[in-house]
């Protein structure tokens, strides 16, 4: 992330603006060093610009889910010498080390169908193929959809077909009708780019009671290059572990929004003699057996399992007598 010649490695970046619901990223004069666009190439672009102000539009969370901190990417395109706004949701995972160029959707991106969602599962079948671009991270809105619901993980099929199933965040049952999504996991700007280069300029963390509607301004406004996004992004890297048992139970849907892996350790107590088993269900893909033991004379049988979820995947957890929940985070 340090430029190779008069671009300066952190950039000014403003706070955000806010109406009806949208946030605007601020047009903000700044000096940037790109890559070359061939990888063939090694040469260094050195472009001065304002990019224009960049407006995330209402009903777009871009991955969030509600009351849930997110960290929303500041990125800066090099569109042919002109200077470009992009943003990307850091649970997307996507790869901003700005070692390589960069390919956006617009941020009017999004798609129709036909679909249900399947009570206590949550999972989301097309009945018609998308229209559009289907992406994960898509805020859904539609008869009978919650507030809120997104496309977390494709199960089964080819993405955005006719058969296809996703796990969502909604565990109520809506009958198949037309839904429509939003701009979700990805990198988004004014109009869609291929192959251009880039470089990160900063972040923005910020909860919104209703992710898409932006009506709390972030806590956190901070010019940050790519290479130290890389480093934010990787397992253990800023994490500490947190006792959590408070605040969860077994089986309950939870999901992993912090834009990284994360580790869960669980000590249990059966309560009862013989043995027992616990399992666990990620991103939707089916229950499995993580963790087990015997228990004797109805004591506290003292297990504590290491389970790693990854970024953006939900997950599930069900057994005996949970006495503590931790999680690295």
């Amino acid at each position: 992330g340090v430029g190779a010649g008069s671009g300066r490695q952190l950039q000014p970046i403003a706070t955000p603006t806010q109406s009806a619901g949208s946030m605007t990223l601020p047009s903000v004069s700044m000096t940037l060093d790109f890559r070359n666009a061939s990888n063939n190439l090694g040469g260094v672009t050195t472009v001065t610009g304002a990019p224009a102000a960049f407006t995330i539009p209402a009903s777009t969370p871009l991955g969030a889910i509600n009351a849930t901190p997110s960290t929303l990417i500041d990125i800066v395109l090099n569109n042919a010498g002109t200077l470009e706004r992009a943003v990307a949701n850091l649970a997307a995972g996507i790869d901003l080390s700005e070692n390589g160029v960069i390919t956006t959707k617009a941020i009017t991106d999004g798609c129709t169908f036909t679909g249900s969602i399947a009570v206590t599962t949550g999972i989301l079948t097309l009945t018609t193929p998308s229209t559009g671009s289907l992406a994960l991270g898509m805020s859904l809105l539609g008869t009978g959809v919650a507030s809120g619901t997104v496309v977390l993980s494709l199960l089964t099929g080819t993405q955005g077909a006719a058969g296809s199933t996703y796990q969502t965040n909604q565990f109520i049952a809506v009958a198949s009708t037309t839904l429509t999504g939003s701009a979700g996991f990805g990198v988004y700007s004014a109009a869609a780019r291929t192959a251009v280069p880039y470089r990160v300029v900063g972040r923005y963390d910020a909860t919104q009671a209703t992710a898409g509607t932006y009506a709390t301004l972030p806590t956190l406004v901070q010019g940050a290059g790519g290479l130290s996004l890389a480093a934010l992004s990787s397992f253990g890297y800023g994490q500490t572990w947190k006792n959590m048992t408070a605040s969860r139970a077994g089986g309950v849907t939870y999901y992993n929004t912090t834009g990284k892996p994360i580790s869960i350790a669980i000590n249990c107590n059966a309560g009862v003699s013989g043995s027992y088993i616990m399992t666990a269900n990620v991103g939707g893909s089916g229950s499995f057996n993580f963790g087990g033991g015997v228990q004797g004379n109805g004591g506290a049988y003292d297990w504590a399992g290491g389970l790693v979820i990854p970024a953006g995947a939900s997950y599930v957890i069900s057994g005996y007598g949970l006495n503590t929940w931790y999680e690295l985070r």
